[in-house]
């Protein structure tokens, strides 16, 4: 990942935190959660816990000093008024913060101590910028990791790396599931107003692929397991035998009677000297598969 633009030594260090070693990686690092900024809302329609982009002119701005001293901006769009606070205040966000102003901010509406509309640290947004057509993805991060860097990084991937596609049109098509980069571009990237049975399918897809690559994982795994046999003993009656038979405990009376080592194998040989012993039995059965 260190090579990629805007990815340094630090980036990289994080970005394992989330998973994520290769470009392939980015492509599954899926949303949590997604925003609208496809539409501006009146200040007055804007429903409280929800994260929303207003527009309107700056009538106000006021600094309030105190224990924790705050930069405030009231902003109209004609349907009401709005209130911004910001306790942590850079230069740049002060200076662009100028009455008579027009704005647009994004961010969470609450409702104040004194039943007013506000907005804790909202984003400004240019004016000039035209409004997207897709929801914007909010990422899984961790500290060090802005969403926008995530934002640019999972771009980029969609649009250089290409993922494989292991099932076959025939499946796709009797179980209604879009192609695999089909479905990830919707997941990252939702247009506006999409159908939900459009993103169900898109979940549903992902959902078989992590189940087809789970289930190819312990097939291969089992191959490995089935193909490291243990090694057949190359004498009759030699050292490796002698002390194979000192670590196992005395025969018992039905094998000293008529059972014979050379026509057992040897997992049944252990299984019939331990003494009832689930670990010894695990092991054995792990080197010596039935």
């Amino acid at each position: 990942m260190e090579s990629w633009p805007g990815v340094g030594p630090a980036v990289a260090a994080r970005l394992v935190k989330l998973g994520v070693m290769r470009p392939e990686d980015l492509l599954f690092l899926l949303p949590l959660r997604y925003e609208d900024e496809t539409r501006v809302t009146p200040v007055a329609q804007a429903p409280t816990g929800s994260s929303v982009l207003v527009e309107g002119r700056i009538v106000r701005v006021e600094r309030k000093e105190g224990p924790r001293p705050q930069l405030v901006a009231h902003l109209d769009d004609g349907t009401g008024l709005l209130t911004g606070r910001w306790l942590h205040v850079y230069p740049g966000t002060a200076k662009r913060l100028e009455a008579g102003k027009r704005m647009r901010w994004f961010g969470e509406v609450r409702v104040g101590f004194f039943g007013e509309r506000e907005m804790f640290h909202p984003r400004l947004v240019p004016l000039e910028a035209p409004l997207p057509d897709r929801l914007t993805p909010v990422y899984p991060s961790v500290e060090g990791l802005s969403q926008g860097l995530l934002r640019r990084l999972v771009r980029r991937a969609l649009e250089v790396v290409a993922p494989a596609e292991w099932l076959d049109e025939a499946l796709r098509a009797r179980e209604q599931l879009p192609p695999l980069r089909e479905a990830l571009e919707c997941l990252h990237a939702p247009p506006a107003g999409a159908d939900e049975r459009r993103l169900d399918a898109a979940r549903r897809r992902l959902k078989l692929e992590e189940l087809v690559a789970q289930q190819a994982s312990m097939r291969r795994a089992r191959a490995v397991r089935r193909s490291a046999t243990a090694p057949a003993l190359p004498e009759a009656e030699g050292p490796v035998r002698r002390a194979c038979a000192r670590r196992c405990p005395s025969p018992s009376p039905r094998r000293s009677s008529g059972c014979s080592p050379k026509s057992t194998p040897i997992w049944e040989n252990l299984i019939r000297c331990t003494v009832c012993s689930w670990a010894t039995w695990a092991a054995a059965r792990r080197w010596w598969p039935l």
